[in-house]
């Protein structure tokens, strides 16, 4: 069985980004996600803020798109535009 989601964790080891798709909508629903506090110690105002999140919504995350597939293939279509440019400035 294939996985409906990638989870692509930041070179910073902070942060990730998390591709789902969904299969209800056949859209493509894009997370951010904050893996840790990155060095700082959150307050117990910011921990309280967070149980609440998650308690009234369900959800962890703060930050959410939701692409249809023209768009998603429009990022692919830039990547590859991208990743060709990289390509000519390395071979230079």
């Amino acid at each position: 069985m294939k996985k409906n989601n990638i989870i692509i964790k930041c070179d910073c080891y902070g942060h990730a980004i998390e591709l789902e798709y969904n299969k209800a909508t056949n859209d493509i629903e894009v997370s951010l996600w904050n893996l840790g506090s990155v060095g700082r110690v959150l307050d117990w105002k910011q921990r309280f803020r967070w149980i609440l999140r998650i308690i009234w919504t369900g959800n962890p995350w703060a930050d959410m798109v939701i692409l249809s597939d023209d768009k998603f293939k429009d990022i692919i279509n830039w990547y590859n535009g991208v990743k060709g440019i990289k390509k000519q400035l390395l071979n230079g």
